[in-house]
């Protein structure tokens, strides 16, 4: 969904150095906070419809790299994803990025297309094994669950002391999921188990569908070598919990099968998830001004029902 454009500064300069002339342009629908990304739909004067992206101010250039391999590689083997459609540009301290736009609206929430989100799920693990092996982790991030995110701590902590100056008793309930959450994985076996190069945020909304088939998928801003635990946890499983079927059934055809300590640990796992949504929370609260304390309750709703939801 687009909505006319705010303009930003870098973004006339940025198509200027990219050489693209537009005739239309509109920001990108965002809920990602003020410590996300911002995107652009812009339509050149040749009919081109393509994506620029504005990545946060915590994204190295590695970071970004390593994401437009990642699409190259998927591009080349035809997925409908983001290709890269020019090298990355830097303007005042932040990077852009343009890349192709994939049709299709959001996949929907039915019991079928969960089913159909998670076999395309295990098709994108499969088809990224090689790249894998090849590109290895992403710069600065780590294979498991990282509730210690150095680039969120400072503000992190800051969201956690104006919270507990306005709602004492919200910030205990935020500490005691906290350590409940870090001590559940600290008794799991993760190093144990396989890692893939994950999507990072396989959602309804990022996977396109058309013709009432995921047909793309979009947003490989924290795409990196992990777990599936945490893979199937962020893609919403308690949502739909035929992607997990889905899954299941598509990595055994495709030899990729889920291990039974892999199904084990995916409820610790989700809560984890959902603490850290709580820690991103409190860091975009530190950078607005104000913590938003209705979307920890919730978070912290899910973190007491887990996967049963």
């Amino acid at each position: 969904m687009a909505r006319p454009s705010v303009q930003d500064p870098g973004l006339s300069r940025v198509l200027d150095a990219w050489g693209i002339s537009v005739r239309r342009q509109a920001r990108a629908a965002s809920s990602s906070g003020e410590m996300g990304n911002v995107a652009w739909h812009v339509w050149t004067r040749d009919d081109h419809h393509l994506v620029v992206r504005r990545y946060a101010a915590l994204r190295s250039a590695a970071e970004v790299a390593y994401e437009l391999v990642v699409l190259r590689h998927l591009d080349h083997l035809g997925w409908s994803v983001p290709a890269p459609a020019a090298d990355v540009a830097e303007v005042d301290g932040r990077l852009y990025s343009l890349c192709a736009y994939v049709p299709g609206g959001p996949c929907d929430a039915g019991a079928e297309s969960g089913r159909r989100r998670g076999a395309l799920l295990a098709r994108l693990h499969t088809a990224l094994l090689p790249l894998r092996d090849r590109l290895g982790q992403r710069p600065s991030w780590r294979a498991q669950p990282d509730l210690d995110d150095p680039r969120l701590g400072p503000d992190r902590q800051v969201g956690l002391d104006q919270l507990r100056s306005v709602d004492h008793a919200l910030v205990e309930e935020i500490e005691e999921s906290d350590t409940a959450a870090r001590a559940e994985l600290r008794g799991l076996p993760l190093e144990a188990l396989p890692t893939f190069l994950l999507h990072g945020d396989f959602t309804t909304w990022n996977v396109r569908q058309r013709r009432g088939r995921p047909r793309g998928v979009i947003d490989f801003d924290v795409c990196h070598v992990g777990y599936r635990p945490w893979e199937l946890a962020i893609a919403r499983l308690q949502r739909a919990p035929t992607l997990l079927e889905g899954y299941r059934g598509e990595a055994v055809r495709l030899g990729i099968p889920l291990s039974a300590m892999e199904e084990r640990v995916l409820p610790a796992v989700y809560r984890a998830f959902r603490v850290g949504m709580i820690g991103w929370a409190l860091a975009d609260g530190a950078r607005l001004g104000s913590v938003d304390r209705e979307f920890i309750r919730v978070q912290l709703q899910k973190f007491r029902v887990g996967l049963e939801s």
